[in-house]
């Protein structure tokens, strides 16, 4: 047990650990340490600081990578002290409370069924570290909460982004969705916007499948429509003749009638696949 936090309590402990982690470790929502917990927090980082033998100044990727890594290992031995642990971090995390790095992740269906070739230990990497992030949530509607990553990876002609989107339940991370966009190929307007970089994606790979008053067309960022059912964007046609594409959109109730839809894509399936697999990703289908 670490010294700083021997006369606190459980619950008290978690919350110090969690602010901490916070000040090394990316965070999907701004927070600021409580000042009644700052002392707390700046113990803990001294101490961890000494233990690593890291000065006080070294915010290096490095340094910061091994603190995170502490303050993971040390959250996980309080967290499975007790249930009622378990219960705290699940509190945290549904609250937005968790550092990216104490977030449980998991692949849904979704992900499963796309292409075999991308590696979840890169898409973890991704979500773990990103260059930037975003929380998806309307206001006026009821959908759930989803979290957006991007990330650069490559120099020159092997640059490339990242895009992945993961819905948010507790302390669990569910990945929906994780795309690669090539610089050779993708006009990428902001590498440091998640959307943007989706939208490239939908525009270079994508299927006008999306019917709206905007006209027909691959990438949706957000819209109020009629219906809670986001299938009745889909065009009107013989969609028969449609080649295989991936579909995905976060749709709910709008609080005054109606629905919500947003991150709407369509990326045609064969063309993304042909992209992947020119830059050596490994794809089957």
């Amino acid at each position: 047990m670490l010294k700083s936090l021997a006369t606190l309590s459980l619950d008290e402990a978690l919350k110090v650990l969690v602010a901490a982690s916070v000040t090394v470790t990316p965070n999907p929502f701004p927070t600021v340490v409580e000042a009644h917990r700052e002392r707390a927090v700046a113990s803990v980082l001294d101490e961890l600081r000494a233990e690593l033998g890291l000065s006080a100044n070294d915010r290096s990727p490095g340094a910061l990578g091994r603190l995170a890594g502490r303050l993971g290992s040390e959250i996980s031995r309080w967290t499975l002290t007790e249930e009622g642990a378990r219960g705290a971090r699940r509190r945290l995390g549904e609250k937005g409370l968790l550092s990216l790095s104490q977030y449980k992740i998991v692949f849904s269906d979704a992900f499963e069924q796309s292409f075999p070739g991308v590696r979840k230990a890169h898409v973890e990497a991704v979500i773990r570290r990103p260059d930037a992030f975003d929380e998806i949530k309307e206001r006026g509607a009821v959908i759930p909460t989803a979290l957006t990553f991007c990330q650069e990876r490559g120099d020159g002609a092997n640059r490339f982004y990242w895009f992945v989107a993961a819905s948010r339940a507790a302390d669990t991370l569910s990945v929906q969705t994780a795309l690669m966009a090539f610089a050779n190929e993708v006009h990428v307007i902001d590498p440091q916007s998640p959307m943007s970089v989706l939208r490239g994606i939908a525009e270079t790979y994508g299927l006008p499948v999306f019917d709206g008053p905007a006209g027909k067309r691959s990438f949706v960022e957000e819209e109020h429509v009629d219906s809670v059912d986001g299938s009745t964007l889909l065009a009107s046609g013989d969609r028969r003749h449609w080649p295989p594409f991936v579909l995905g959109m976060l749709v709910g109730p709008s609080v005054d009638g109606g629905g919500y839809i947003a991150y709407a894509y369509a990326v045609d399936k064969s063309k993304y696949g042909a992209a992947l697999r020119r830059h050596g990703v490994r794809t089957e289908g």
